[in-house]
Formats: C-alpha cells, sequence, structure tokens
C-alpha cells in the first residue's frame, strides 16, 4: 500500500491553523502519486479554467489526478469552504516559512493537482544528524588510540566540528574557509557536507579550496536534496568529487590511467595498440 511522510514540522506551519485548509492539504497529500512534470505547466485557476499567470517549473511532484471538488468531497469539508481552502493553498503565502513557489502548496494544472513539495519531504532523510554523529564519534575514538599508541597527548585530526543552520564557513587547510552558498544552509545538507569533508580527509585526500567551492557552486544549483544524494553516492563508490545532477543519478567521474596497470592507458592518447 503506498504511503507519505507527514513531517511533524507542520505543526509550526500556518496551514495547520486553517482547519479547512488543513484537511483539503492532507487529503490531496494522501492522493498524490509521484510525477515528473517534463516542461513548465501554466497554473489554472481553482474555479474556471483561466490560468493565474504563474508557470510550475518542470521537476518532480506529487500528483492528484483529480478535481477540486473530488478532493473537498474526501476531505470531509464543506463544497464551498473546501473549494476556498483551495483557493489558498494554491495562492501565494507571505507568511510561509518556505518561500519556495512563493509559498503555494498546491497548484492546479491540466488533469489535476500538484503538491509541490511532495518529493522533497518524500525523499528528506531524517537519519542524517544521527549518522553523522556516529561518524564523528568513530573518528575521534580512532584518533584517540592512534594517539596513545604513539604515546602523544593529544593528536590533531583537522576540522570534525558538525556545522549548524547559522554555519556560514567551512574551514578548509592553513587559514583557508570556503562560505557555504546561503540556500545550502540547512542541518541536513551541512551534516553531510561534514561528512563529505572528513571522508576526504580519512582517505588522504584532503579537498582544496578551490575544489570545494566548485563543488559547492554545482551544488547550489542542483538543490540540497540532490546535493545530498550526490554526496552518498560519491562516498559510496569510493570518488574523488560529488557530481549533482537535478532530478537525475550522478554524473560518474571519467577514469584515470593507473601508472601499475598499462591496459588502463587503452585509448588514451599515444597509446601503441
Amino acid at each position: 500500500m503506498p504511503f507519505v511522510k507527514l513531517d511533524c514540522a507542520i505543526l509550526n506551519s500556518t496551514i495547520w491553523f486553517d482547519r479547512d485548509a488543513r484537511e483539503v492539504f492532507i487529503t490531496a497529500l494522501l492522493m498524490a502519486q509521484p510525477h515528473e512534470l517534463m516542461k513548465p505547466e501554466p497554473q489554472l485557476r481553482v474555479r474556471d479554467l483561466g490560468e493565474t499567470g504563474y508557470r510550475v517549473p518542470a521537476g518532480w511532484y506529487g500528483f492528484v489526478p483529480a478535481s477540486g471538488p473530488g478532493i473537498v468531497h474526501w476531505s470531509g469539508v464543506d463544497r464551498e469552504a473546501g473549494t476556498s481552502a483551495l483557493e489558498r493553498l494554491c495562492s501565494p503565502e507571505a507568511g510561509s516559512r518556505s518561500q519556495e513557489f512563493d509559498g503555494r502548496r498546491l497548484a492546479r494544472i491540466n488533469h489535476g493537482y500538484l503538491v509541490l513539495n511532495y518529493i522533497r519531504f518524500r525523499e528528506r532523510d531524517y537519519t542524517a544528524a544521527e549518522r553523522s554523529r556516529r561518524y564523528r564519534d568513530r573518528l575521534k575514538k580512532a584518533a584517540e588510540q592512534e594517539a596513545q599508541q604513539l604515546g602523544l597527548p593529544e593528536k590533531i585530526t583537522g576540522y570534525t566540528g558538525l556545522p549548524t543552520t547559522n554555519h556560514a564557513q567551512i574551514p578548509v587547510s592553513g587559514k583557508d574557509v570556503v562560505e557555504v552558498p546561503l540556500s545550502l544552509r540547512v542541518e541536513g545538507f551541512l551534516s553531510k557536507l561534514d561528512e563529505w569533508i572528513q571522508y576526504r580527509r580519512e582517505s588522504k585526500r584532503a579537498i582544496t579550496t578551490r575544489a570545494l567551492k566548485k563543488q559547492l557552486a554545482d551544488m547550489e544549483r542542483a538543490g540540497v536534496d540532490a546535493s545530498i544524494a550526490a554526496i552518498d553516492t560519491a562516498i559510496a563508490n569510493d570518488w574523488q568529487g560529488v557530481f549533482p545532477r537535478s532530478g537525475s543519478a550522478a554524473r560518474p567521474p571519467a577514469k584515470r590511467p593507473r601508472t601499475d596497470d598499462p591496459e588502463s592507458f587503452r585509448g588514451q592518447p599515444g597509446f601503441d595498440k
């Protein structure tokens, strides 16, 4: 049976205090299914087929293959009150915590409605912070054991602090720091970025300032969710870089010739076949 995640933070959202809108939104959420919008679609008004002037960007959303009256019917809300709630959910909201889509929760398009933040919350990793904490604990324990074996009072292992939502800079080497783009300063991403930097250092391939700036620029274009997935893929495949692609899988790095493997030079310029 299909299921969806309901983020507990909805309790702090403006939608929670609008009972009719809350009932209609949760009903639409339960009716939605993952859907990729291949090109921008014009948003339609709730009460007629006229366009609002807003275009929903291409991307992944939750699609509700139902009419407005159908959603309102299953929500149990009075038809007029439910239709008004749909209009509020499809309209910009200045007081919304997230200004993505100008605060809209839903958008009516041809053949149904879109739950705009459906994929972002459905694929959010709520275990990242705990996994990062356990990873740092393992690094700290290993460093302490190594220091004891060497007879040192302490061992400098480099930056191991967990970034927070207010963390704006990442120490790289020496006095160099790299600014984290504002759009990426969220807890889930910063924890994953910290894990990536620690992984590079643990594998004796400390990341350079220039490389980190380039990777952060790519991640900013791809978005938080795609970047977190790209970091996981890079670590799992022992890659030296992160290759985020919004809405698609990470791009694997080109294979480099190995000096201890002559066959790896096949196809390279100057290789004698």
